[in-house]
This record gives structure tokens, sequence and C-alpha cells, in this order.
């Protein structure tokens, strides 16, 4: 023990410095992980209000288009069906989603009373005088409130004509807040003449189609902006800015409630005077500009209005500043942004430990299988110990019996036949260490394909037999009990008498000094059916409980064995085991009493065994 004390310390500091590096390890990587994780969910949110800018660029630019095509100047109120005829077929001709558009209608002012309402039918290039819709009630009480205070200016104002949005209906409206003097001959609808001193306020109202929003624009945007390679990684909603409980739009499956704490909230549905000013520049929209077509020299307007000749009609009649009607809601499939980093976090942790477990079970096994190689190795050199010596024993009894023989020392009978007795005594012995190093290697190698019935009662009266020499020279008793017509086990009886003898020589050598061994056969049941049971038992002094569990092992003897100096190679038990293992069977060894040790093999019948076919 004082031998091995520091090599244990030894170990035990190495395991203690391992565990420690694997700590730092695990602290680092969490650290690293920590920070990836950060790193992660800044990305995710830059890249989520990147992509949500750009659905909501593309969607109110797409509203603005339809306000600098449909833009029709006071000047032009005049001849309003040619106007919105020629608008009307630029929208279809050039607009990425015409459907935007649902309805375009004209409403004028009359003093105090309820707006005239015209309504335009493409297919007949024509307006039509129309009701109010219900949908339109709220903006009609608006519009005729404008109207009324519009009439009651005189003047020209700053800003002649302005679009605002209304997000009830919804629809872009157009506010003409004075028209041009009528000419003589001119053609005007009814009603839109009527007005302060000739000057008639009016509206151009785009209805959008709610539905084509809803089930192609809003999902196509939010397909092309927010959709990842596995298909959209947020859910998406469109509420009213005044009112977030009322929603425009969901994505499929989702639910209002998911939207209570969103991951992006942006402004939706607002005219900006820098889309104007970008679209400004397209060939559709110079064609319906007045502004643009007068400063290239095209046919404008008569007088001097309007008074900033140098920006076009578009940009001006844009409010800056108008916030959006509609708030844009995103929200991450895992129920939030934060839930989703986690989730990454503790996937991540959850890989990295399993490595850093792995690493250390590794290192674990790696600590195990040299300390039992150093174990093994350490056995072998005290079995190559023990063979060197029990081979060389029985060879110098051999040798010197043979040269008394060869020079003439026995000139009796009764010496030579002594002498004869110690050969063949001491050649047994050596038989026996051959017998059991060859028994582990075809142990190695025995398969059940050459399984036969073997009947047990025989086999435990040959495995007698072969041991009555040895019985009878140490004065042991011997009890033997087979029961009658015992089932047959399916296996090799060579190698089953083998493991008996054995089991009856380590009786023999370790339970002599008790004066008795018995071997007793009889029928049992086991796990795995009927079977049978063979006893080994004997009076000696026992085995240490120390070594019971490790007494199977390969080249293992127990304490008693070394103090007691008892030859053996520490194979005969384990070579027993394995015996019984290739049988489908099992061996176990208790603590006899008062003293003495029991080893008991069982053995499946051979009806219980699987054949293989």
């Amino acid at each position: 023990m004082r031998h091995h004390a520091p090599r244990t310390l030894l170990w035990a500091g190495v395991i203690f410095v391992l565990l420690g590096l694997l700590g730092v390890l695990a602290f680092l990587q969490w650290r690293w992980i920590s920070d990836v994780t950060s790193a992660e969910r800044e990305r995710l949110h830059a890249h989520l209000e990147a992509a949500a800018d750009r659905l909501v660029q593309e969607f109110d630019r797409e509203l603005m288009r339809a306000c600098l095509v449909f833009l029709i100047p006071p000047f032009e109120w005049t001849e309003d069906e040619p106007a919105i005829e020629e608008r009307y077929r630029v929208w279809m001709q050039t607009a990425p989603f015409p459907g935007l558009v649902r309805n375009v209608y004209l409403a004028a002012g009359r003093g105090s009373g309820k707006p005239a309402l015209w309504r335009f039918h493409p297919p007949m290039n024509r307006l039509d005088a129309a009701e109010w819709p219900p949908a339109f009630l709220p903006l009609l009480n608006r519009l005729q409130t404008r109207f009324e205070s519009a009439s009651a200016i005189s003047g020209s104002p700053s800003r002649p004509v302005q679009w605002t949005i209304d997000e009830e209906v919804p629809a872009l409206v157009l506010l003409v807040f004075h028209g041009s003097p009528r000419q003589a001959g001119s053609p005007v609808r009814p009603g839109l003449a009527a007005g302060h001193k000739g000057r008639a306020p009016g509206a151009l109202i785009l209805e959008l189609d709610l539905a084509f929003i809803q089930k192609t624009l809003l999902p196509q945007l939010a397909r092309k902006h927010l959709s990842g390679r596995a298909g959209f990684d947020y859910d998406v909603a469109v509420a009213s800015a005044r009112d977030p409980t009322r929603f425009v739009y969901l994505s499929p499956g989702a639910s209002p409630s998911s939207y209570g704490t969103p991951d992006l909230s942006v402004a939706l549905m607002a005219l900006r005077v820098e889309d104007a000013n970008a679209l400004s520049q397209t060939p559709a929209i110079e064609r319906t500009d007045p502004l643009v077509r007068r400063s290239r020299g095209g046919k404008g307007p008569r007088g001097d209005w309007p008074p900033h000749r140098g920006r076009g009609l578009a940009s001006q009649s844009i409010q800056p500043g108008v916030e959006g009607r509609w708030r844009l809601l995103a929200v991450h499939r895992s129920g939030s942004l934060e839930s989703a980093v986690a989730g990454l976090r503790s996937r991540h942790l959850a890989i990295s430990f399993t490595i850093l477990l792995l690493l250390a079970a590794s290192m674990g096994l790696i600590v195990i299988l040299t300390q039992r190689a150093q174990r093994l190795a350490r056995l072998q050199a005290e079995l190559l110990a023990g063979i060197s010596h029990d081979l060389l024993t029985p060879l110098a009894v051999i040798r010197s019996a043979a040269d008394n023989l060869a020079d003439g020392v026995a000139d009796t009978g009764e010496q030579s036949r002594r002498y004869g007795e110690m050969i063949r005594r001491q050649s047994g012995r050596l038989a026996e260490m051959v017998q059991d190093a060859l028994g582990v290697a075809v142990a190695h190698s025995r398969t059940r394909d050459r399984f036969r019935p073997v009947d047990v009662g025989e086999v435990v009266r040959r495995a007698v037999e072969t041991c009555r020499p040895a019985i009878m020279e140490s004065g042991v008793q011997l009890v033997e009990e087979i029961e009658p017509a015992l089932p047959p086990v399916h296996g090799d009886a060579t190698a089953l008498s083998h493991a008996l003898r054995n089991l009856l020589m380590n009786g023999l050598q370790y339970g002599s000094d008790g004066g008795w061994l018995s071997i007793r056969a009889h029928r049992a049941g086991g796990r795995h059916g009927p079977g049978v049971e063979i006893v080994v038992e004997d009076r000696g002094r026992g085995i240490d409980p120390a070594d019971l569990p490790r007494i199977f092992e390969p080249f293992y003897r127990g304490r008693s064995a070394a103090s007691s100096r008892l030859h053996g190679t520490g194979l005969g038990l384990s070579l027993v085991k394995r015996i019984a293992e290739d049988h489908g069977g099992e061996v176990g060894v208790r603590a006899a009493r008062p003293k003495g040790t029991v080893f008991t093999m069982r053995l499946p019948a051979a009806n219980a065994v699987p054949q293989k076919g």
C-alpha cells in the first residue's frame, strides 16, 4: 500500500487539474456564448428594422405613386373627365399594383349643403352622379366641414391642393380648396361651379381596395422582406395608429393577443415629400404633372399660378411631417425576438456543455483505462512471476528425480516407484497450468455452433474422476449428489467438465483444511426458465469478503492466497465464469456458515436455450 500511495496521489492531482481546466473552459465558453448571443440579438433586431423599413417604404411609395398619378391641379377641374381618364390609363399601365385603387370619386362643395359626389366608370370613361356610400359617411362629414371653411376664405391659399389619408375608408383624398375661374363655354359638372365668387372647393377620392391590401399587397411585401430561408421568421400585423385594437391585417394563424408587446412597431401609410421627389422623376409621373410639363415648355395654365414655379405640383401637394395612419407590427414566431435569442443561447449552451461533458467523460475514461492497463500490467507481471515459480518448482522436482534415477541413486524398486510418482504428480501440475492457459485462449474463440445436448450428471462424474487422485491425496471427504434424470443442457461437455474441475480444485486448494468437499447437481428454475444448478461447497477458511467482488477477474488472486503463498495463475475462476456465460448461464459465490465457500453454477436446460438456425 505504501508503494501505491504516491501513484494514487499523482492520479488524484492529475484529475483535479483536469477538472479545474474543464471548469475554466466551461466558464470561458459560457462568456463567449453570452457575447455571441448579445451580438446575435443586435444583428437580428437591426435586420428586422431594415427589413421593416424596406417594406414600409415600398408600401408608402405605392400610395405616393397613386397620389402623383391622379394629381389634378385646380385649373384642370373644368376638364375633369379627360383628366381622370388619362390618369387612370397611366395608373393601370405603369403601377406595379394597379389593384390598389378600387374606385375614383369626385366631390364638389355646394356652400353649406351636402357635397355632390361622382364616380368614375373606367369602361365608359365617364363620371356619373352617385350616392355617398355608408363607409364614406365619416369622410363626408369631414369634407363638408373643410369645404364650408374653404368657401368662406377669400384670396388664393398658400397650398391650393393637398393630399390627405383617410384610414377608415381607406382612401387617398386630394383636397382642392379653390378651383380656377370657369371659362365661357367650358363644360361644368353640376355643383362644381358652385361656391364663393365662382371658385368651388372639391376633392378627388381614391378608394383603396382593402381586400387587395390584405390578401395580395401586404402578404407579398411581407414575403419579400420578412421571410427567411425556412419561411416566415415573423408574424406581421397592421393596426390603426389611433386605435391599436383595430387590426387591418394579421398573418395567417396569428391572433391579436400575440402583438401585445411586438418586437417592432413602425409607422405605415404615410405620404412623404422625399418619396414624391423621387417618384416625380419617373416618366409616368412627368406625363401627369402639369407643372413639370410647363417647366419643359409644354402647355400650361393661364395666368401666373402657381407662385412656386421651381417645384413640381407633386411635391407641393404633400404636407410634410404627417405621421403614418397605420402601424406595422412584427413578432417573432417563437413568441418574441428575445425568446428566439434565448432559445438559440440555450441550444448553444447545451451543445457546448455536451461537448465538455463528452470531453470530461473521455478524460475520465482515459484515466480509468490507464489505471486498468497499469493494474493489468502489474497483474501480468505477478502472473509471470507466479507462473515462473510454479513452472520452475515442478520442473526442479522432475529434474532432481530424473537425475537421481539416471545416477543410480534409486537402487531399489521402492525408491524408483517413489521418484516415478513424484515425476507424475509434478507433470500433472504442469499440465494443469498449460490447460488453464489454453482454456482462456479457447474461451475467446468458442462458438455455440459446436454445442450439443449434454448430460450434466456425466459431466459432473467426469470432473470428479479427473480430480479424484488429488482428492484422495489430500484426504478430504468428497460428497457427490446428482439428482436423477436431470434435463440436458446445450453446450460443450469438455468445457463444462473443465469448469467443474477448476471449482473442485479451487475447493481442494483453499478449503482442504476443513476436510470436507461436496458437489451437488439438481433441477432449478431461473430467469430463462428451467435449468440445472451445480453447487461446489467446502468448509475451509473461506474467502475474504473484500475479495468476493473481484474473485472472477482474470489474473486476480485473493489476499489469503498471497499471504499463504499458495500456487496458482489467477485464471481458473475467470475461466469458470466465461464458460458459464458462454452457455447462457451464470456463476456466483458466497460465504458458507459457519465457515467455507459456496460456488453455484446455473445452466439453462437445452429446450430453454434459443437455437441458431
